[in-house]
């Protein structure tokens, strides 16, 4: 292991080691663990079907940014996406995003150049969609900033739009690229018209699911929330997510996040507790399911295996 894996095992152990120790300490611990042995579980299993769903709007931004529209593309796309969610959620300092444009150049041809700037694109689009729904859903559902309701969802406009203008600037400078002309393929691609509005709508529907996640782990700890105070919690923790040091599979800042911002919304803690970690449990559990049928179904995505089948030829 080099340094940076050591300290981001070291750091993973520390985060989640201080997320138990605040529990015990506040005395949740116990009524949090009671609360979730009682989860209504019906509820946590539907979370699979939305899990489902936005790792098919996923691999449909993927596919259209790649402009691989042929048979196969959809499918090869939701394979690489499931492992590679399911890697970020394992790995610490976010190792599990170089996943992607490896496997994309296993599985279907992408250069590397071309699967990391889709990759970073994508990524920009999520910043842009879930500082929406963060906007929003806080404008909505937190009354301590009621007196600034309209200049949230103001922010939320602009917010979503943003990617566009980052998109546009990068474009400016394609000529000064060179050799990166696949990376101008794919940026020119998100750009125009009609992709953008696309991809943005489905970035939009990634963290509606993520959100109809968060609403669902509060019905399993029988806390009644209103949709806007989950979908708060919801992006609060995924905001978090996306930090580059993250506990043990995720465990630690995504949960205080959720739990701070439910508290923020009017929600007691205990159940704003137990509601992160039923809703961050169930999309991890969730994601290495999809990502270990998609290994079982497909050779090429075995990254710990050499070449099991040969790659295909770019188009």
């Amino acid at each position: 292991m080099n340094r940076r894996q050591i300290l981001g095992t070291v750091a993973a152990i520390l985060l989640t080691a201080a997320f138990v120790w605040w529990l015990a300490g506040s005395r949740l611990l116990e009524p949090v663990l009671v609360t979730l042995r009682q989860a209504a579980l019906p509820y946590l299993l539907l979370i699979l079907p939305l899990v489902v769903i936005l790792q098919l709007a996923r691999a449909a931004r993927f596919v259209l940014l790649l402009d691989r529209m042929r048979a196969g593309g959809l499918l090869a796309t939701f394979q690489i996406s499931c492992v590679h969610i399911a890697l970020n959620f394992l790995l610490p300092f976010k190792l599990g995003e170089a996943a992607f444009p490896l496997l994309a150049r296993r599985l279907m041809g992408v250069g590397l150049a071309s699967g990391t700037s889709t990759l970073l694109t994508v990524r920009l689009l999520d910043l842009g969609a879930l500082g929406t729904l963060l906007a929003f859903s806080a404008a909505l559902a937190v009354p301590d900033l009621a007196p600034y309701r309209w200049l949230l969802v103001a922010g939320s406009v602009l917010s979503l739009l943003a990617p566009l203008a980052l998109l546009i600037l990068a474009g400016h400078g394609q000529r000064q690229w060179g050799r990166l002309a696949a990376v101008g393929e794919v940026l020119a691609r998100a750009r125009s018209h009609g992709t953008f509005g696309k991809i943005t709508l489905l970035s939009v529907l990634v963290w509606a699911c993520h959100a109809g996640a968060a609403y669902l782990s509060f019905l399993a700890v029988n806390q009644s929330v209103q949709l806007a105070a989950a979908a708060f919690a919801g992006a609060s923790g995924n905001l978090a997510f996306a930090l580059p040091f993250q506990g043990i599979a995720g465990v630690g800042p995504v949960q205080a996040a959720f739990a701070w911002a439910a508290v923020l919304c009017g929600v007691a803690l205990e159940p704003a507790v137990a509601a992160a970690i039923a809703c961050h449990a169930s999309l991890l559990v969730s994601g290495c399911l999809l990502a270990f049928i998609a290994i079982a179904l497909e050779p090429r995505l075995r990254v710990w295996q050499r070449r099991v089948v040969a790659d295909p030829p770019a188009p």
